[in-house]
């Protein structure tokens, strides 16, 4: 299994990927729109999101606020080399959007977890 924590800016845009590993994310703050195969959800604090693997998926923060998850990959059927897959990106990378001002990480209150 691996796990972390994942932040997508505000207003910005993960674009379509997929790889190997089947992937949960449960979002902690911010709000969204995460594209699943051909299905979207608008997502905030408490959503849970599961992609099989191998399943384009995106993300698009549409807030003013970091969009802030945890995430977790594991193996099925003690298959490792799914955690080691490589990412294969299925759209470009969005442009830029320069009217986005970077968020201060210092003042913001921790994230508390459970």
């Amino acid at each position: 299994m691996q796990f972390g924590l994942w932040e997508l800016a505000p207003h910005s845009t993960y674009h379509g990927h997929r790889h190997p590993a089947p992937e949960i994310y449960h979002v902690l703050a911010g709000q969204g729109l995460w594209t699943i195969g051909d299905t979207t959800h608008t997502v905030g604090p408490g959503s849970t999101l599961y992609t099989r693997s191998g399943v384009v998926h995106k993300m698009v923060n549409t807030g003013d606020l970091p969009l802030r998850t945890i995430w977790f990959w594991w193996a099925p059927d003690g298959r490792r080399e799914v955690l080691t897959g490589a990412y294969e990106f299925t759209e470009s990378a969005p442009e830029p959007t320069p009217d986005v001002p970077p968020w201060p990480v210092a003042d913001e209150a921790p994230v508390k977890l459970y």
